[in-house]
């Protein structure tokens, strides 16, 4: 209708620019959100506040788009898509004992990376996403399928290096970076 605003579904999403730059950029902006995090835990406890969900999940996205050189998508199971054409599901934690997986379906492909206090990224996963989706035990209440971080690591050493995502970029050259002050 015409005086009516255009919405934007969210396939037409804009592309993710990622560069070592913005990385190192988004790592400091990252360790100032985890010192907010801190410091609201310490003058509201109880409360446990988390530097998990999208925060998390979106940072990872970030590392394993520039890591691996992905095409970002936003799809039900898939995250981002390979040079190769396959989907590749992104999951990240900052120390979690679990990572949760889509529930109806195994991704192509999955890459797990885990943050540590720093907001250093190492990776946990890098292969086929059908084992750890069918060693995934799904939730109770129907939603995510979930498997432990140490299940992960175990079948991260099983994967042949042929079924990996290639690295295409090194996470040392980011996290060597000096930033201006």
């Amino acid at each position: 209708m015409r005086g009516m605003p255009a919405t934007r579904s969210r396939k037409s999403r804009p592309e993710l620019a990622v560069t070592a730059e913005r990385l190192a950029l988004a790592r400091e902006a990252m360790r100032a959100a985890l010192r907010s995090v801190a410091q609201l835990r310490q003058l509201l406890p109880p409360l446990p506040f988390t530097a998990d969900g999208h925060l998390v999940g979106s940072y990872g996205e970030a590392w394993a788009v520039w890591m691996f050189d992905l095409a970002h998508l936003s799809e039900k199971v898939h995250d981002a898509r390979s040079r190769e054409g396959l989907g590749v599901q992104i999951k990240a934690t900052f120390g979690g004992a679990t990572v949760g997986m889509a529930p109806h379906h195994a991704p192509d492909r999955l890459v797990v990376i885990d943050f540590d206090d720093d907001c250093s990224p190492s990776l946990l996963y890098n292969g086929p996403g059908a084992l750890p989706w069918e060693r995934a035990r799904p939730s109770k209440a129907g939603g995510q399928r979930f498997i432990s971080v140490k299940e992960l690591v175990r079948l991260h050493a099983q994967v042949d290096d042929q079924a990996r995502l290639a690295l295409v970029r090194d996470p040392q050259t980011v996290l060597a970076q000096e930033l201006p002050a």
